[in-house]
């Protein structure tokens, strides 16, 4: 009895030990399990995590330059305005910005640089490539400049003994109806303006003694070659001016301001005869800021033309170096569009007004139904400043 107790004692430790030892294996197969990389549940788990923080990171970033708005036209005159984000933005899809996925926003903050188009003050062509174009060219890009480091040379120019243009332009200067009235074709030539070949300015080169103690803005209409015109037509004529620029002054002065032309004479082509025919500065009707004059046919025509002029003003001419002049012309018939040319001069003349001289011819202006302005000047091409010369002349003629 005694042996069968201690048996079972035996037996019953055995089972216990052997129980034991089962567990402990079964918990270490379960660690083992646990951490093995062929478990995927919570390792995938992780990776799904990491994942978000990787998009919201990414999402989060601000690029460090934003998208560059240039202008349209980065050649022209006019400021290039150059508006440029410097921080992105987590929501929203606008251009420029980076779209995000976290629940806060971040501004976008915007500077904005203008920069205004560098126009040279002075421009010698003779350091520059040229670029030889037709009259047509030439025509087709005045108003419409660029820079492009080139001058433009009208190819038909022709260069008189005295003139101190040949017809090159600068082509950040093309939007300047001062320097270009010297150096282009003629809109519009009238028959007697082909005869004289007149289809670009003339600097007559009068200086020295024959400037005389006085001068005058002139301009004439002529009926442009091949023209024809209504039975009835009306012509406007605005402001005339003349101007000098004064070595005293270092600056642009005005000689002689009128807010119409002092006088209308009908004269008989050719210019040989030097006096009118008909005046017609008793037909003006007052506009205040201009007058008009109500023509009919045969008024102007291939024999008979329009004259006009400012005031016969006297001016120091050891104080001016160059001399300038401009006035407004326009019509209210719009069939006349196409068929009159308008022409200016100044004149430099004795006190009686009887003799003289004329400094410069102009090229030949169309004549339309919206107020243009006529150029005239004797600046020379070597010594024109486009501050100084057209930008000044251009405020003087503006002002009232």
């Amino acid at each position: 009895m005694k042996n069968r107790r201690i048996k079972l004692v035996l037996i019953i430790g055995f089972i216990y030990l052997f129980l034991l030892v089962g567990v402990n294996v079964v918990k270490e197969l379960n660690n083992t399990k646990k951490f093995s990389p062929s478990s995927n549940t919570t390792i995938t788990n992780e990776t799904s995590l990491n994942t978000k923080e990787i998009d919201t990171k990414t999402d989060d970033v601000i690029p460090d330059e934003g998208e560059v708005f240039e202008e349209e036209n980065p050649g022209e005159i006019n400021p290039e305005n150059h508006e440029q984000p410097t921080e992105g933005t987590t929501e929203g899809t606008t251009p420029g910005t980076t779209k995000g996925t976290t629940k806060g926003t971040t501004t976008t903050k915007k500077t904005t640089t203008t920069t205004k188009a560098s126009i040279p003050s002075k421009i010698s062509c003779s350091n520059r490539q040229i670029v030889s174009l037709s009259r047509e060219e030439v025509l087709a890009k005045i108003g419409h400049p660029y820079t492009s480091n080139t001058c433009i040379k009208w190819s038909g120019f022709r260069k008189g003994s005295k003139d101190t243009f040949d017809g090159t332009i600068p082509t950040e200067w093309l939007g300047d109806p001062v320097y270009v009235s010297m150096a282009t074709p003629a809109e519009s030539l009238s028959e007697y303006m082909i005869g004289a070949n007149r289809d670009n300015a003339h600097d007559l080169g009068i200086q020295g003694e024959k400037l005389l103690k006085m001068q005058v803005p002139i301009g004439a209409i002529y009926l442009t070659k091949d023209g024809s015109l209504p039975d009835s037509y009306t012509l406007n004529y605005g402001k005339i001016k003349l101007f000098c620029y004064s070595k005293s002054k270092k600056n642009w002065i005005t000689i002689n301001s009128e807010p119409h032309p002092k006088m209308v004479m009908q004269y008989q082509l050719p210019w040989t005869a030097h006096l009118p025919t008909t005046d017609f500065t008793n037909k003006f009707v007052d506009h205040g800021s201009y007058v008009s004059i109500d023509y009919k046919t045969g008024d102007i025509d291939s024999t008979h033309i329009m004259h006009y002029w400012g005031t016969l003003t006297s001016y120091d001419k050891n104080d001016c170096a160059y001399y300038a002049s401009a006035y407004e012309v326009w019509t209210s018939t719009p069939a006349v569009v196409g068929n009159l040319t308008a022409t200016s001069g100044i004149d430099t003349k004795d006190k009686s007004g009887a003799s003289g001289y004329q400094l410069y011819s102009s090229y030949g202006m169309k004549v339309t139904t919206s107020k243009k302005v006529l150029w005239g000047h004797t600046i020379p091409m070597s010594e024109y400043d486009y501050y100084r010369d057209g930008v000044q002349l251009q405020n003087l003629f503006n002002a009232s």
